[in-house]
């Protein structure tokens, strides 16, 4: 009795472990990546750069060009923050005071102080 058994799968097992080891580290670092960013320790140039490094060319595109906005956005907060007149701080607008309430016109008042005439308390 002669069992066909096709052990070909096997042949491909380590380059299957292999390609799932690469996978595992490269979504391990971009995982650090992330955090390091989001923790400040890496500006967007440097992330750009990794990302590149790691093969997602759009990814590190688009990195650099947030870092391109936020360095534009940054220089024109501190372009209008310069452009403030030093001495005291801006102050809040301070609200106008209430008036006094005067009597209405054109009509008269009751006995009572009442603008009502028809009021019999």
């Amino acid at each position: 009795m002669a069992f066909d058994v096709d052990f070909s799968p096997i042949g491909n097992l380590a380059k299957t472990y292999n390609d799932a080891r690469t996978k595992a580290v490269r979504e391990r670092t971009l995982a650090e990546l992330g955090q390091h960013f989001a923790g400040g320790n890496i500006d967007y140039r440097t992330l750009g750069a990794k990302l590149f490094a790691l093969g997602e060319p759009r990814s590190g595109m688009a990195a650099l060009h947030m870092g391109e906005q936020h360095d534009a956005t940054r220089a024109e907060m501190l372009r209008r923050l310069n452009a403030l007149p030093t001495g005291m701080p801006p102050r809040a607008a301070v609200p106008p005071r209430p008036r006094a309430a005067r009597p209405m016109s054109g009509m008269p008042a009751a006995p009572g102080g009442w603008p009502w005439p028809d009021d019999e308390s």
